[in-house]
């Protein structure tokens, strides 16, 4: 007992520095699958999966990748039994914000049983060199 009353501080800085080490885990499992662009691709051609992009209609109209479809952020959970009803596989993008795991999980808790967000977001996609369209 005397060394847990002598050493309490290094032992809460064991607990903490644990707790630091396992939180990207218990994060990257919250959040569900990310995927880099090059992921993305490959869902998209070999599993024919939808790419839903949250940001506003300004931001989606300025530019975009060419095979998403808008639906806003806050329109996500009203539309989401539709987009679950409509495709199997579902990438979520927007502008790299915690948006797209807001989003993921609404898809999830639609019933979608596959959903990724795209990594970094539009500005990744663009980054990567891959093809826009832009108005």
């Amino acid at each position: 007992m005397k060394f847990l009353t002598d050493n309490y501080l290094y032992i809460f800085m064991m607990f903490a520095s644990g707790a630091m080490l396992l939180w990207p885990l218990i994060q990257r499992r919250t959040q569900g699958v990310t995927v880099n662009p090059n992921g993305a691709i490959a869902l998209i051609n070999n599993e024919n999966a939808q790419l839903i992009d949250i940001r506003s209609a300004e931001a989606f109209a300025k530019g975009r990748i060419a095979q998403a479809k808008n639906v806003p952020s806050d329109e996500i959970a009203a539309r989401a039994a539709e987009l679950v009803k409509a495709h199997e596989c579902i990438v979520v993008q927007g502008d790299a914000s915690r948006s797209a795991v807001q989003a993921a999980s609404a898809l999830r808790a639609a019933g979608a049983s596959r959903v990724a967000i795209l990594e970094g977001g539009y500005p990744a996609w663009l980054d990567a060199g891959l093809p826009t369209i832009k108005k």
